[in-house]
């Protein structure tokens, strides 16, 4: 079934899209954005572009995308090159072009090698989790689940969800939109300080390109763009323009209001944060890379309730106009019993709506034909006089009734149709805002329940720092007495010419404690009674001491018993493929959190001794 003319939207060819400025190309967008989100262009050519010339449309696309949603105050879905280039051939295919076979024909015109899209969207995932752990950021889940995590992403979808943009179905992208975030977040931080991005030159931005490039060429494919760059680096102006454009958009958008330096920002944060309950204390710093963990995990925080305050607001400013349109919509009669607000935005009424214009449609296409052969029949035919006049007369009525009906009914299903499309196109924003708004708050939830994690492995980290302080002071200490005492000498002496025997059988360590503090370290040697009688002896005593002390158990603070009692990963390791192997019985896996708890308890066991 062909769809009506008046329901394909013109083509354009992908030369029409490269020329147009960066304006044009935010209007187009525009006039195309889908009735359930996104953007859907219809642009013929697609398939003859080189990788090149694509990712830089689609960089252009992408960078417009943001610029409208920051226009909004609201985020709209991301727009993906791979997602791009499928809705891109989607619609060539759609509407009858030769895509296929110009793109065949491109294609034999390269030698390029078939790109694993699986292995590059590892890949793509394994380097923003290295980037986002080696910036300060917090991966959802380990890096050891990741395959599972490609394979299968429903199977985690109650986990993957909390950074699962509304409306974005590639949720397993998921290291990349963290990093993509945090990344803004450091955005926000030297934003609100009145500090400058590090290198924000076109120099540094065609350094970025060159090493972005080559991550998606052959060897030989990117020598030769590379030398390209090198021979014409302004080929990357325009682009670079457009970037430092969003920039200072994101720059004057995205920030705390009402701020006249540092001092004022650190106020804000705290005063959000207490609009949200979150009252415990913290202290920024003027320059963020000299903050700790946990005061940098507050003030993201702050960032992410910046957002969900802005999604709120958003939904409250756009309610009453989203009301009023509901209510015109429904005085106009056009809708259902069972065409809900929630119903017109679903798949199953745009196609249901589809389908009733291409029945009209079509009706109205049979009644044009059938009048036309009744006209023939009874004004051109030969044998027409043949049909009594009255009768030749009734039937072109007849003919042309049924036609305008069928004519009528194609008008007021349109008009139906404008209406409902007329409406969501005005609620757009709202909806969107309520869909971020109900996203983000779960998202707060796991922000806000990283602060006790952060917070514990701080102390488990200046534990073990303190630690290691402690010995070699103790160490230092140990020198200067030796130095001073010929008994030490001596017993230095001794242990010297102990450990000088061949050692064989099991090796044993004993830490012997006086009080708290540490006074030998004695290595025994299962050997013969004669040769090893004396340090037999000698360890022997140095046992119980130790287990004595060990066997009061560590001490721990508070804080390290909400990190053991808290979730270390929002995603438990589970069987999958070649990841995860199985432990011999004898070796029980264990989950993380019982590690790291191991780990404090080992800490605290050497702070006891």
């Amino acid at each position: 079934m062909a769809p009506s003319p008046e329901l394909i939207p013109a083509l354009l060819s992908v030369d029409d899209i490269l020329a147009f400025s960066d304006a044009e190309l935010a209007n187009f967008m525009k006039s195309h954005r889908r009735l359930h989100g996104g953007y859907e262009l219809p642009v013929d050519g697609w398939g003859k572009l080189s990788s090149v010339q694509r990712k830089r449309l689609a960089r252009r696309l992408k960078a417009q995308e943001r610029v409208l949603a920051l226009s909004l105050a609201t985020c709209s879905r991301p727009l993906d090159l791979d997602e791009l280039d499928a809705r891109l051939r989607n619609v060539s295919d759609r509407y009858g072009t030769s895509w296929q076979t110009r793109r065949q024909q491109y294609a034999r015109s390269r030698i390029t090698p078939p790109i694993d899209l699986e292995a590059r969207a590892r890949d793509l995932e394994t380097e923003a989790y290295h980037d986002l752990l080696k910036d300060g950021g917090r991966p959802l889940y380990p890096i050891s689940l990741l395959d599972c995590v490609l394979t299968d992403p429903e199977e985690y979808y109650e986990t993957l969800r909390l950074w699962q943009h509304p409306r974005d179905p590639d949720s397993w992208r998921l290291f990349r939109r963290q990093l993509q975030r945090w990344q803004d977040f450091r955005k926000w931080q030297k934003d609100n300080r009145g500090l400058d991005d590090d290198d924000d030159s076109f120099a540094a931005y065609v350094e970025w390109i060159k090493r972005e490039d080559a991550k998606d060429y052959t060897e030989a494919g990117y020598a030769k763009r590379l030398a390209e760059i090198e021979a014409d680096p302004s080929c990357l102006q325009s682009e670079w323009d457009l970037q430092r454009a969003e920039r200072e958009r994101q720059r004057s958008s995205c920030r705390e209001r009402d701020c006249d330096g540092f001092l004022d920002y650190a106020k804000a944060v705290k005063r959000r944060l207490a609009r949200h309950n979150f009252t415990r204390p913290f202290q920024l710093m003027q320059d963020p890379k000299r903050q700790d963990k946990l005061t940098t995990w507050i003030e993201y925080l702050n960032f992410e309730y910046w957002w969900s305050d802005l999604y709120t607001d958003t939904v409250d400013r756009l309610e009453p106009h989203y009301d009023k349109s509901w209510q015109e919509l429904v005085d106009s009669k056009v809708l259902r019993p069972h065409e809900t607000k929630d119903f017109i935005r679903t798949d199953s009424s745009a196609r249901q709506e589809q389908a009733e214009k291409d029945q009209a449609w079509n009706a109205v296409q049979r009644a044009k034909s059938e009048a036309g052969k009744i006209y023939t029949l009874t004004q051109q035919d030969p044998k027409r006089s043949h049909i009594p006049k009255s009768r030749r007369i009734s039937m072109l009525k007849a003919a042309t009734a049924k036609m305008n009906v069928a004519k009528d009914r194609l008008e007021s299903v349109k008009r139906r149709s404008d209406r409902i499309r007329g409406f969501i196109r005005r609620t757009f924003d709202y909806e969107d805002a309520k869909k971020d708004a109900a996203r983000h708050s779960i998202l707060l939830q796991w922000v806000l329940g990283q602060v006790p994690l952060v917070e514990a492995e701080m102390t488990l980290s200046e534990a073990n720092e303190a630690g290691r302080g402690r010995i070699k002071r103790r160490k230092r200490s140990r020198t200067t007495d030796d130095d001073q005492s010929g008994k030490r000498d001596s017993k230095r002496q001794k242990l010297k010419h102990w450990k000088s025997a061949p050692l064989s059988g099991n090796n044993i360590a004993v830490l012997t404690a006086t009080g708290d503090s540490l006074t030998e370290l004695h290595f025994g040697t299962v050997q013969s009674e004669v040769q090893c009688s004396q340090t037999a002896s000698s360890a022997g005593r140095a046992v119980p001491n130790a287990f004595r002390v060990m066997s009061q158990g560590p001490r721990r603070s508070a804080r390290i018993a909400a990190f053991r009692n808290a979730s270390g990963t929002a995603l438990a390791p589970r069987a999958c493929g070649p990841i995860l192997r199985p432990r011999s019985p004898k070796e029980p896996l264990r989950p993380l959190e019982d590690t790291r708890a191991t780990m404090v308890e080992r800490t605290h066991e050497k702070q006891s001794m």
